[in-house]
Protein backbone atom coordinates (compact mmCIF):
# COMPACT_ATOMS: atom_id res chain seq x y z
CA UNK A 1 0.00 0.00 0.00
CA UNK A 2 3.02 2.60 0.68
CA UNK A 3 4.40 2.12 -2.98
CA UNK A 4 0.81 2.70 -4.20
CA UNK A 5 0.64 5.44 -1.83
CA UNK A 6 4.20 7.00 -2.93
CA UNK A 7 3.25 6.58 -7.09
CA UNK A 8 -0.40 8.40 -6.43
CA UNK A 9 1.76 11.30 -4.31
CA UNK A 10 4.74 11.04 -7.74
CA UNK A 11 1.35 11.48 -9.75
CA UNK A 12 0.67 15.12 -7.91
CA UNK A 13 4.00 16.06 -8.25
CA UNK A 14 4.53 15.87 -4.36
CA UNK A 15 8.30 14.38 -3.98
CA UNK A 16 8.60 14.53 -0.41
CA UNK A 17 5.21 12.82 0.85
CA UNK A 18 6.32 10.26 -1.58
CA UNK A 19 9.78 10.15 -0.05
CA UNK A 20 8.26 9.34 2.81
CA UNK A 21 5.48 6.47 1.76
CA UNK A 22 8.76 4.99 -0.34
CA UNK A 23 10.83 5.23 3.16
CA UNK A 24 7.72 2.99 4.73
CA UNK A 25 7.88 0.46 1.81
CA UNK A 26 12.05 -0.10 2.51
CA UNK A 27 10.84 -0.73 5.67
CA UNK A 28 8.85 -3.67 4.71
CA UNK A 29 11.09 -4.52 2.08
CA UNK A 30 13.70 -5.27 4.50
CA UNK A 31 11.13 -7.31 6.51
CA UNK A 32 9.96 -8.98 3.45
CA UNK A 33 12.66 -9.08 0.46
CA UNK A 34 10.61 -9.34 -2.85
CA UNK A 35 12.12 -8.98 -6.34
CA UNK A 36 8.99 -7.46 -7.41
CA UNK A 37 8.35 -5.00 -4.68
CA UNK A 38 11.85 -4.24 -4.88
CA UNK A 39 11.62 -3.28 -8.75
CA UNK A 40 8.62 -0.94 -7.58
CA UNK A 41 10.62 0.69 -4.69
CA UNK A 42 13.15 1.43 -7.20
CA UNK A 43 10.38 2.99 -9.81
CA UNK A 44 8.89 5.19 -7.16
CA UNK A 45 12.73 6.17 -6.31
CA UNK A 46 13.12 7.38 -10.16
CA UNK A 47 10.15 8.72 -10.18
CA UNK A 48 11.11 11.15 -6.90
CA UNK A 49 14.15 12.12 -8.82
CA UNK A 50 12.72 13.09 -11.61
CA UNK A 51 10.26 15.53 -9.88
CA UNK A 52 13.73 16.70 -7.93
CA UNK A 53 14.80 16.97 -11.81
CA UNK A 54 17.88 14.61 -10.35
CA UNK A 55 18.65 12.75 -13.96
CA UNK A 56 21.45 10.17 -13.55
CA UNK A 57 19.75 9.09 -10.02
CA UNK A 58 16.85 8.59 -11.94
CA UNK A 59 18.34 6.70 -14.08
CA UNK A 60 20.03 4.55 -11.84
CA UNK A 61 17.17 3.97 -9.63
CA UNK A 62 15.47 3.08 -13.40
CA UNK A 63 18.27 0.52 -13.75
CA UNK A 64 17.72 -1.13 -10.25
CA UNK A 65 14.11 -1.40 -11.08
CA UNK A 66 15.39 -3.30 -14.48
CA UNK A 67 17.20 -5.58 -12.77
CA UNK A 68 14.58 -6.37 -9.87
CA UNK A 69 12.00 -6.89 -12.77
CA UNK A 70 14.00 -8.82 -14.84
CA UNK A 71 14.93 -11.28 -11.41
CA UNK A 72 10.81 -10.78 -11.21
CA UNK A 73 10.31 -12.35 -14.01
CA UNK A 74 8.25 -9.47 -15.46
CA UNK A 75 10.17 -8.98 -18.75
CA UNK A 76 7.30 -5.86 -20.23
CA UNK A 77 7.80 -4.04 -16.73
CA UNK A 78 11.71 -4.44 -17.27
CA UNK A 79 11.78 -3.06 -20.93
CA UNK A 80 9.75 -0.15 -19.34
CA UNK A 81 12.21 0.76 -16.80
CA UNK A 82 15.55 0.16 -18.98
CA UNK A 83 13.38 3.32 -21.84
CA UNK A 84 12.87 5.51 -18.74
CA UNK A 85 16.55 4.92 -17.95
CA UNK A 86 17.56 5.80 -20.93
CA UNK A 87 15.44 8.52 -20.89
CA UNK A 88 16.76 9.87 -17.62
CA UNK A 89 20.47 9.40 -19.09
CA UNK A 90 19.80 11.52 -21.77
CA UNK A 91 18.41 14.27 -20.03
CA UNK A 92 21.94 13.96 -17.67
CA UNK A 93 23.74 14.34 -20.79
CA UNK A 94 25.24 10.34 -20.02
CA UNK A 95 24.43 9.78 -24.08
CA UNK A 96 26.47 6.55 -23.85
CA UNK A 97 24.60 5.39 -21.08
CA UNK A 98 21.12 6.34 -22.89
CA UNK A 99 21.94 4.63 -26.29
CA UNK A 100 22.90 1.30 -24.37
CA UNK A 101 19.44 1.51 -22.39
CA UNK A 102 17.52 2.46 -25.31
CA UNK A 103 19.25 -0.65 -27.14
CA UNK A 104 18.22 -2.97 -24.31
CA UNK A 105 15.14 -1.82 -23.76
CA UNK A 106 14.43 -2.59 -27.94
CA UNK A 107 16.30 -5.91 -27.50
CA UNK A 108 13.72 -6.97 -24.60
CA UNK A 109 10.31 -5.43 -26.43
CA UNK A 110 11.17 -7.74 -29.71
CA UNK A 111 12.01 -10.78 -27.65
CA UNK A 112 8.40 -10.73 -26.41
CA UNK A 113 7.14 -9.76 -29.78
CA UNK A 114 6.57 -6.14 -29.18
CA UNK A 115 8.27 -5.14 -32.21
CA UNK A 116 6.46 -1.52 -32.26
CA UNK A 117 7.20 -0.88 -28.59
CA UNK A 118 11.01 -2.19 -29.77
CA UNK A 119 10.45 0.04 -32.94
CA UNK A 120 9.85 3.43 -30.98
CA UNK A 121 11.96 2.97 -28.43
CA UNK A 122 14.80 2.13 -30.90
CA UNK A 123 13.80 5.33 -32.89
CA UNK A 124 14.66 7.58 -29.65
CA UNK A 125 18.35 5.62 -29.85
CA UNK A 126 19.01 6.22 -33.56
CA UNK A 127 17.68 9.83 -33.34
CA UNK A 128 21.79 9.72 -31.37
CA UNK A 129 24.38 10.92 -33.36
CA UNK A 130 27.40 9.32 -32.95
CA UNK A 131 29.51 12.93 -31.69
CA UNK A 132 26.85 12.82 -28.51
CA UNK A 133 29.00 10.79 -26.96
CA UNK A 134 27.70 7.82 -27.95
CA UNK A 135 30.52 5.46 -29.11
CA UNK A 136 30.55 3.79 -32.92
CA UNK A 137 30.06 0.37 -32.00
CA UNK A 138 27.12 1.25 -29.98
CA UNK A 139 25.72 3.26 -32.73
CA UNK A 140 26.47 0.55 -35.49
CA UNK A 141 24.44 -2.17 -32.87
CA UNK A 142 21.53 0.36 -32.95
CA UNK A 143 21.14 0.89 -36.40
CA UNK A 144 21.23 -3.29 -37.01
CA UNK A 145 19.13 -3.34 -34.13
CA UNK A 146 16.73 -0.67 -36.22
CA UNK A 147 16.46 -2.84 -39.19
CA UNK A 148 16.11 -6.22 -37.64
CA UNK A 149 12.55 -4.34 -36.00
CA UNK A 150 11.57 -2.92 -39.29
CA UNK A 151 12.55 -6.29 -41.12
CA UNK A 152 10.14 -8.29 -38.91
CA UNK A 153 7.31 -5.73 -38.88
CA UNK A 154 7.13 -5.71 -42.79
CA UNK A 155 7.66 -9.59 -42.48
CA UNK A 156 4.49 -9.87 -40.17
CA UNK A 157 2.67 -7.13 -41.99
CA UNK A 158 3.19 -8.88 -45.37
CA UNK A 159 2.29 -12.25 -43.88
CA UNK A 160 -0.89 -10.60 -42.15
CA UNK A 161 -1.73 -9.47 -45.56
CA UNK A 162 -1.79 -12.95 -47.21
CA UNK A 163 2.11 -12.20 -49.02
CA UNK A 164 4.16 -14.30 -47.26
CA UNK A 165 7.33 -13.14 -48.58
CA UNK A 166 8.87 -11.63 -51.47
Amino acid sequence: AYVLRAQITCDRGDAATAQGHLNRALGLLARNPDAGLSGNIAEVSGRIAELDEQWADAGEAFDREAAAMQQAGRSSEMAQALERAGANYLMANRVDAAADRFYRSARSWMAQGFYLDALRVIEQAAQLEPGDQADDETMLAIASLFEEIRSSLETQTRAANGNPAE
